[in-house]
Order: C-alpha cells, then sequence, then structure tokens
C-alpha cells in the first residue's frame, strides 16, 4: 500500500538486471503536476538503451493526493496489466 502526500510524481521501475543500464521491463511514471503535465500515468519501456513508444491514455486517472493505494502489477507473456485500486481507512 502506498500512500501520497505532497508528492507530484513518483516512478516505478521494472529492471531486467540489478545494473544501471539493464533494461527496464516496464516504467510507470505518474505525474500528478509536472511541468505542463497534469494528471497522467506514462507508460513506456527500455531495451538495450533504446526507449520505446509512449503511452499515456487512460481512461480516468485513479490517484489522489493524501490518498491510500493499492497496485498490483500482473506480467502476462507480451504485456503487463496495472490495476490500481483506492484504500479507504
Amino acid at each position: 500500500m502506498f500512500n501520497l502526500i505532497c508528492f507530484y510524481r513518483f516512478t516505478i521501475n521494472l529492471m531486467c538486471g540489478p545494473y544501471d543500464g539493464s533494461d527496464i521491463a516496464l516504467h510507470c511514471d505518474v505525474r500528478l503536476r509536472v511541468g505542463g503535465d497534469f494528471n497522467v500515468v506514462l507508460r513506456n519501456s527500455c531495451q538495450g538503451g533504446g526507449w520505446g513508444a509512449e503511452e499515456r491514455h487512460s481512461p480516468y486517472f485513479p490517484f489522489m493526493p493524501n490518498a491510500n493505494f493499492d497496485m498490483i502489477i500482473m506480467a502476462e507473456q507480451h504485456q503487463f496489466k496495472v490495476l490500481i485500486s483506492i484504500v479507504s481507512l
């Protein structure tokens, strides 16, 4: 469980190795307010030092400041599925 308190951005990288420069199978960058980005979830991957095409489309933005949430990342054969649920305490 995570809690966003006064954060404007957080990033999760699922790396394919323990070293700097290792491929990144999933790069998930959540931006509540960064530069010109407002409520954006950016998804990407990096292979052999090159970044793939960014994915930004999402039907809704599930994050809110000062709100707890659970994140489940499911690794499938050719894709990841990311599930977010808001948790009420």
